[in-house]
């Protein structure tokens, strides 16, 4: 079997075990996954295959090699690197978190692992229902996950070191999340808190 076809079968192996999200986000009220809600199924599927990732890092590219045990093939995952300044953290810690950041999503992409959008605890909310409803209507008609998006978004604007470039991020990410809310008002909220920054600077 090739790594391909094993890549496949632990992809359908872990949607069937119904990982649970613990991360919770109290500004936008929405759930998401932390990487120990996964690995360690992750883990444990890839042993069976006899898979094997691999995470490195250099200063400009984060890595994920899946490697076939049984043969010399593998796959690599790849995201750019990005930088972190988390409030009263030391800069080996700020490495750590930028390293679990990548490594989450590097897991996320090479086994497709989607995050669910629908704000389940505003169930009782009949328009919160049917603004969810609309997005996941959009979502599923352009293809655009508001939350892949707005990740996506924090590391760029973290590393922009410009007032230009930083304006620029936010022109684009209030045209890619205009449907959705919720995320837009997160990421101009990361936008002001950004500038700020800058400007005083």
């Amino acid at each position: 079997m090739s790594i391909y076809s094993k890549l496949a079968e632990a992809r359908v192996e872990l949607q069937q075990r119904g990982v649970k999200q613990s991360g919770a986000n109290t500004f936008s009220k929405y759930t998401y996954f932390e990487l120990g809600d996964f690995l360690p199924a992750i883990n444990e599927i890839f042993a069976e295959k006899k898979l094997c990732g691999v995470v490195s890092f250099t200063e400009q590219i984060a890595t994920l090699t899946i490697h076939d045990s049984e043969s010399d093939e593998k796959i690599t995952f790849t995201s750019p690197m990005a930088t972190a300044q988390l409030k009263g953290c030391h800069e080996i810690q700020n490495l750590g978190a930028v390293q679990t950041y990548q490594r989450r999503y590097l897991y996320m992409a090479a086994l497709e692992i989607s995050e669910n959008d629908v704000l389940d605890e505003n169930k009782g909310n009949e328009s919160i229902k049917e603004d969810s409803k609309q997005k996941m209507k959009t979502k599923q008609s352009n293809g655009i996950d508001p939350q892949v998006v707005l990740n996506g978004y924090k590391v760029a604007i973290t590393t922009a070191k410009t007032l230009e470039l930083v304006e620029k991020y936010k022109s684009s990410i209030v045209e890619k999340l205009k449907d959705f809310p919720a995320e837009l008002k997160e990421a101009i909220s990361i936008y002001d808190d950004k500038k700020k920054t800058i400007q005083g600077a």
